[in-house]
């Protein structure tokens, strides 16, 4: 396995027509906060015309744009009006002539806005194929095991930002494997590719700091200013209801659309719909509440999970820290088990 900083590193992005602008805009944002950037690329399928002038004028060549539209013929795998098939993408790196040259690639959802320079990220040492954050929600609902058919303390990772030994990735098969089990079992790809990779890195991957993947779906979340990475796995900077995307994170948005035909998807007054917040945690507390009244399990991890996410980051940034490999029962050492 490769460790400390890679000779050749590279980060990419993966879209369909709809997420490619925010995919160029996730880029431009690395490009702005890089000391001095890692070779970038956007893995994309049909895009308009207008679109793509639109990246190469905000990108210039730092970013290389590939259509890897012919990698997803003939791919039987689950899919839907929203999760089209280009969210598999990311299963063909190490089948892409072009990353040849890298030994490592970073990887981040179209949604996930950085704040600190993935070169950084990039020089984690690394003890295992790959560099993933626990995917907290998972562990108050554990039906992923059984659906997937893994141990029976097997963790589960979030996709949104992933840093990969493609050496080590190519010579294990892994992807190779993660292909096979969406052809093979599209009806338990639930969470789409993320389900795929899991079953695929299983026991090959270690704990990545969560700073470097704060979700937005969870009720509790460090300020945006101290995050590395943003994800917004909740509402979207760009929807008309942007629940949870702080006017920090709104602004650069906006400021990062401006000399681009997307321009228009951040012209507007900015709403945090704080009575929305509201309303979420006062749900979540009358949820607390009826978890221990009726004594159901799942209900009682989510609550548990709901009270401790600050001490849970905590404990997941402890473990990077020290590199461990991703443990096993991560619902009883975080204490929601």
């Amino acid at each position: 396995m490769s460790t400390g900083v890679p000779a050749k590193t590279c980060f990419y992005l993966a879209a369909d027509k709809n997420y490619f602008p925010f995919a160029c805009l996730a880029a431009r944002r690395i490009l702005d906060i890089s000391r001095d950037p890692l070779p970038g690329y956007i893995l994309h399928t049909a895009i308009s015309d207008t679109d793509r002038s639109a990246a190469v004028s905000l990108l210039g060549d730092r970013v290389t744009l590939l259509d890897v539209s012919h990698f997803l013929d003939g791919l039987s795998a689950r899919y839907d009006e929203r999760i089209t098939k280009a969210t598999y993408i990311r299963l063909f790196a190490d089948l892409l002539p072009e990353f040849n040259p890298y030994e490592r690639i970073v990887y981040l959802d179209c949604d996930v806005l950085f704040n600190r320079d993935p070169a950084a990220l990039a020089a984690a040492e690394m003890k295992l194929p790959l560099l993933a954050a626990h995917d907290m929600p998972s562990y108050y609902d554990l039906g992923y095991r059984s659906r997937l058919s893994l141990g029976d303390g097997a963790p589960y990772f979030n996709a949104g930002v992933l840093v990969m030994d493609l050496p080590a990735v190519r010579e294990m098969g892994l992807l190779e494997k993660a292909r096979s089990f969406v052809e093979q079992y599209p009806e338990r790809c639930v969470q789409h590719d993320q389900d795929a990779l899991n079953v695929a890195f299983e026991g090959k991957w270690q704990t990545l700091h969560p700073l470097w993947n704060v979700m937005t779906n969870l009720h509790w979340m460090p300020p945006f200013a101290t995050a590395d990475a943003r994800h917004f796995s909740g509402q979207k900077p760009w929807r008309s209801r942007p629940t949870g995307v702080e006017k920090q994170a709104f602004e650069i948005y906006r400021a990062l659309s401006e000399p681009t035909p997307w321009r228009d998807r951040f012209d507007r007054r900015y709403n945090p719909r704080s009575v929305s917040l509201f309303l979420k945690a006062l749900e979540r507390r009358l949820n607390g509440v009826l978890a221990e009244l009726t004594g159901n399990p799942r209900s009682l991890r989510k609550s548990r999970l709901d009270r401790r996410l600050p001490e849970i980051m905590k404990t997941f940034a402890d473990h990077a820290d020290t590199n461990l490999p991703a443990v096993e029962y991560p619902e009883k050492v975080i204490g929601v088990g």
